[in-house]
C-alpha cells in the first residue's frame, strides 16, 4: 500500500470517528477488559499519529496501524469485512 492510499485511508477513518464523535485519547495499553468507547479514543488517537509515520515514510508502521484500526472497527461490529476490503483496495487505473 503506497502512501496516497494510506494518507486517504486515514482521512476516510477521521471522518467515520469523528461522525460518530469519538475524541482522541489514549489508554493504558497493559489494561484487558477495556471499555468500547476507550478502544475507540485510542484509535482515534493513532489516526492522529499516523500522517507523521506515512510522511516519514514508515509505511510498515502506518500499514499494521490501519489493520489494527479495521480490526477494532470489525471486532466492535461497526463494519463489515466487505466494506473494510473495498476500503483497502489500490486506485485503479494506477
Amino acid at each position: 500500500m503506497d502512501a496516497n492510499k494510506l494518507f486517504e485511508m486515514t482521512a476516510l477513518y477521521k471522518g467515520i470517528f469523528d461522525q460518530m464523535g469519538v475524541v482522541s485519547r489514549s489508554c493504558d495499553r497493559s489494561a484487558t477488559n477495556v471499555s468500547r468507547e476507550a478502544k475507540l479514543a485510542h484509535c482515534r488517537r493513532m489516526l492522529d499519529k499516523l500522517p507523521k509515520y506515512i510522511a516519514q515514510g514508515r509505511t510498515e508502521k502506518a500499514q499494521r496501524w490501519i489493520a489494527f484500526i479495521q480490526g477494532v472497527l470489525w471486532g466492535l461490529d461497526l463494519t463489515t469485512i466487505t466494506e473494510l476490503k473495498n476500503t483497502s483496495r489500490p486506485v485503479t487505473g494506477k
